[in-house]
């Protein structure tokens, strides 16, 4: 095998550019003189450096040993030289056990660097095989994990003992779930080209049409509202299987690559837990956010059910007060209570805010409101529901009006549905060179 091209290799040919695809290390063996088992390299995507390794299972099954994590090392030391991105390919039986304890600070080496390079450089994990054990703790330390059909298995146990299928993406090990791992290396790709190489590159894609007229309308869909307002084909959904009740996303407004979060249901501890994830990338690549609003509230059944709400509610507001990046909110439908502060004020979370007519805007739901403000009067009434559903009408009409939410300095404007896209367009381009700093500090403590 010592003279063939591995399966490997041919992965990461086909992975980058045409021709720009050069292997490092790869006459690396080991002491029974045989390759490494993973292959390490560089090339391009579109015409961007980018950095990669992919482990081999036909060559001693992906067998992890001191040589072959020193393979990977060397990747990471060129990318933190050069400021950009690592892909790696994960397919393993596991450690090389006769190695014995040297491996084990050889995978703390490992660690060390992945740590290292956390907020500096865009990390993606594609999962090929199996990957457990310490590889597995290793691969979760990207920023994003992404698996490809059946044959993906990413735990700390190995299969043999938890005999159950994958569940990355529901726990929200995985970012992304593909069928196979021509779609699992088409979205790192697509990932890659949508995110800066470094913390400190500023990418800029083609610009667009932004006076083009947005459709949208109360009924509209949080996925359908985010195709009108965002670059045609630009948005890469994350985290789609975990806490569904908040849409995140990559996309592009203008030629600008943007971080979306998006609340659209009531309130789960897990989709608050992916919506901080994706605050505090941004933060760190120095991407734009976008929150779209239409919630309710909180989930009362999932916190009865032992999700702590509060805590993950707290985590998220500490990393979208303390973020310095440009922040627009647009306010489609619902937003009460907590969710407007969460996600749409100006004192705590957004730059700008605007809202389309049909936002309501309340301290509560108009209904909760109603009954607690206005019981008596509709105790009294000859015709309580009559009475009731006007009053609701005449609080969502008012009090919970976007026009009254303007009125008081809480939301910047009321937008015309068909002005979005050029609104928010306007709205990141006048905050590009935004310039906020925090009190002096290591970093958040919780």
């Amino acid at each position: 095998m010592n003279g063939e091209k591995s399966n490997a290799f041919g992965k990461l040919t086909a992975f980058f550019d045409a021709g720009t695809f050069a292997e490092i290390g790869k006459s690396i063996k080991r002491e029974s003189g045989e390759l490494e088992g993973v292959i390490c390299g560089y090339g391009a995507i579109g015409g961007r450096l980018v950095y990669a390794f992919a482990e081999d299972h036909t060559r001693l099954k992906g067998a992890v040993d001191i040589a072959h994590i020193r393979k990977i090392k060397a990747v990471y030391s060129l990318a933190e030289k050069n400021g950009s991105p690592v892909v790696g390919v994960f397919s393993s039986a596991g450690s090389a056990v006769l190695e014995g304890v040297s491996l084990l600070d050889s995978y703390g080496e490992l660690f060390a660097a992945s740590a290292k390079l956390s907020g500096v450089i865009p990390r993606i994990s594609v999962i090929e095989g199996v990957c457990s054990g310490s590889l597995a703790l290793f691969a979760q330390s990207s920023d994003f994990v992404i698996t490809a059909g059946e044959k993906s298995s990413l735990s700390f146990a190995p299969l043999s003992v938890l005999k159950s299928a994958d569940k990355s993406a529901d726990n929200g090990a995985a970012a992304i779930s593909c069928a196979n791992l021509d779609e699992a290396l088409a979205a790192a790709k697509a990932l890659i080209e949508l995110l800066p190489s470094n913390y400190e590159e500023q990418l800029e894609l083609p610009a667009t049409d932004v006076n083009r007229s947005a459709i949208i309308s109360e009924s509209s869909a949080m996925t359908d509202v985010i195709t009108q307002i965002t670059d045609k084909d630009s948005s890469i959904e994350l985290y789609a299987q975990y806490g569904a009740d908040i849409y995140t996303a990559f996309a592009a407004i203008n030629g600008r690559p943007i971080g979306i979060v998006a609340p659209k249901a009531a309130l789960t501890a897990k989709g608050l837990d992916k919506a901080a994830r994706i605050v505090k990338f941004c933060d760190a690549f120095s991407l734009p956010l976008l929150f779209v609003v239409d919630s309710e509230g909180f989930d009362a059944s999932d916190e009865a059910n032992g999700a702590d709400i509060a805590r993950a509610a707290g985590i998220l507001s500490v990393e979208i007060a303390s973020s310095t990046v440009a922040k627009v909110s647009l306010i489609k439908g619902k937003a009460y209570g907590a969710v407007f502060t969460l996600f749409a004020s100006k004192s705590a979370s957004s730059d700008i805010t605007y809202a389309l007519p049909f936002a309501t805007i309340s301290i509560m739901s108009p209904e909760s409101a109603v009954e607690f403000l206005m019981n008596e009067k509709i105790a009294a009434s000859s015709d309580p529901n009559k009475t009731r559903a006007e009053l609701i009408a005449e609080w969502v009409s008012g009090e919970a009006s976007p026009e009254n939410a303007a009125s008081l300095g809480l939301i910047d404007s009321v937008i015309k549905v068909e002005d979005s896209v050029r609104m928010l367009a306007s709205a990141f381009e006048m905050m590009d060179n935004k310039r906020a700093f925090n009190i002096p500090k290591k970093h958040n403590s919780i």
